[in-house]
């Protein structure tokens, strides 16, 4: 739930732009993503009414600690496409994963894709896979009540205090 929270308050951050960021956490032997943890834009991300480039060297910096310091995996991205009434990947999204997919050598992805209006926001998550291509699927959310035991754990972490940009928004609102 602090997850997907957290994620509504980076989106209602940017309710006529786009915005978004990665998610870290595993796949289960089924093929289940678990998230974890989830970050947001960096300081130098891109936002435009209809496109979201994160801020690599933010990306970079704090995916090394996630995963060598905590041994999470980058098994997603999440960004919005707020007002403009797309709840699904955009063509571009879809090739952009399908590309990831391949240039990484994985077997699978997750892509979220957030909406909002002025005063709420929703989430929904597709599966991509090296096998379908361009064909992904959509997930279903088994949200598990609390905070994820990596939220406190990361964010007293004193090198990761210094890099993580946090949403103005403080009270997630969920349609």
């Amino acid at each position: 739930q602090s997850e997907l929270d957290y994620i509504s308050q980076c989106i209602l951050d940017y309710p006529h732009i786009e915005t978004g960021g990665q998610l870290f956490g595993f796949w289960t032997t089924d093929g289940i993503p678990v998230v974890l943890f989830a970050i947001g834009p960096g300081e130098n991300a891109n936002h435009e009414v209809a496109f979201f480039n994160q801020d690599v060297d933010y990306l970079v910096r704090v995916g090394q600690i996630l995963i060598t310091r905590y041994g999470l995996q980058h098994i997603g991205e999440w960004h919005s496409h707020h007002q403009l009434g797309l709840a699904r990947p955009s063509g571009h999204d879809a090739s952009t994963m399908v590309n990831c997919i391949r240039r990484q050598n994985l077997r699978q992805f997750l892509l979220c894709i957030g909406n909002c209006t002025d005063t709420a926001s929703e989430l929904n998550a597709y599966n991509f896979t090296q096998s379908a291509g361009h064909d992904y699927v959509r997930a279903a959310w088994d949200i598990k009540e609390g905070e994820s035991p990596f939220r406190a754990l990361i964010e007293s972490d004193p090198d990761l205090f210094r890099i993580l940009t946090n949403p103005k928004t403080k009270h997630p609102s969920h349609g």
